[in-house]
């Protein structure tokens, strides 16, 4: 079970990565249980790759393509009695109106049957989300948290197993909801009458890790400066912060590396000063 976690999330790693380089790729859709939920796997690729699914598979349906939709369509799933079907397939970006669809029967044929066409080529793993998203603000992390994530393993288009990841324990501190609330914290918590007037600001970058709990359980300079008493008073206003964001992934605690920066300057000193 360890090993498939963390394969699943370096998948979200991978998206993320591609996100920094690309625009997000509008998802597929699937209908289980009454929830339509937005799937990053598309199962129509393993059926055709995708120069044959936009030059000769749907013939003229030619499909539209823009930058968040580079497939070309959007697809709609359904789950019946364990069995994967695809229900729809639209030839639109995802800014347009979902509402011109593929002829089904005439593109599969045979396989298509009560509106419906069996997915029996599919293998693999389509992994979902459910809930409300969460929002992130800090550098360097997606902005797509959600309340609860799903993977369905299949074979041949058979839902093999179902595994339901809650991340509900997900928290946002009020000190990243409001940076001024942070910076009066930090610059009235300043010791400042152990520091030296300082003729020009002097900024000290800090990195910090949580607990499960949002409680700071390491700092570390990871810029500081000649004066070894700035470095110090950073690291120590920066663990006296009483709690932070704590956000879970795959229903795991995710420890990450924040950076903080710590402005000493006389401005500070005035404004912030008890």
């Amino acid at each position: 079970m360890e090993k498939k976690a963390i394969l699943i999330f370096l998948f979200f790693l991978t998206v993320l990565c591609l996100k920094n380089f690309a625009t997000e790729q509008a998802p597929d859709f699937l209908i289980y249980k009454g929830d339509t939920l937005s799937i990053s796997i598309f199962p129509l690729e393993q059926l055709y790759d995708s120069h044959a699914l936009l030059n000769s598979f749907l013939g003229k349906d030619k499909l539209s393509q823009c930058t968040s939709c580079w497939r070309g369509y959007q697809a709609q799933w359904t789950i019946n009695d364990n069995q994967l079907y695809l229900t729809e397939i639209y030839p639109n970006c995802p800014s347009e109106k979902l509402n011109k669809k593929v002829n089904l029967r005439k593109v599969f044929g045979a396989k298509y049957s009560n509106g419906l066409v069996k997915a029996d080529w599919f293998n693999g793993t389509v992994y979902a989300t459910k809930g409300k998203p969460i929002f992130v603000e800090a550098a360097g992390l997606p902005p797509w948290f959600y309340e609860a994530e799903l993977e369905f393993d299949f074979k041949n288009g058979v839902l093999l197993q179902i595994r339901i990841f809650d991340n509900s324990k997900t928290h946002k501190s009020n000190f990243t909801h409001d940076r001024e609330t942070l910076n009066k914290f930090l610059y009235s918590n300043i010791n400042w009458t152990i520091l030296p007037s300082l003729e020009k600001s002097i900024e000290v970058d800090v990195q910090f890790t949580t607990d499960r709990n949002g409680k700071i359980d390491s700092v570390a300079v990871i810029s500081g400066h000649a004066m070894t008493i700035l470095d110090e008073e950073a690291i120590r206003v920066v663990k006296s912060i009483p709690e932070w964001d704590v956000y879970y992934r795959i229903g795991m605690f995710k420890q990450i590396e924040w950076p903080i920066s710590i402005i000493f300057s006389d401005e500070n000193r005035r404004k912030y000063i008890k």
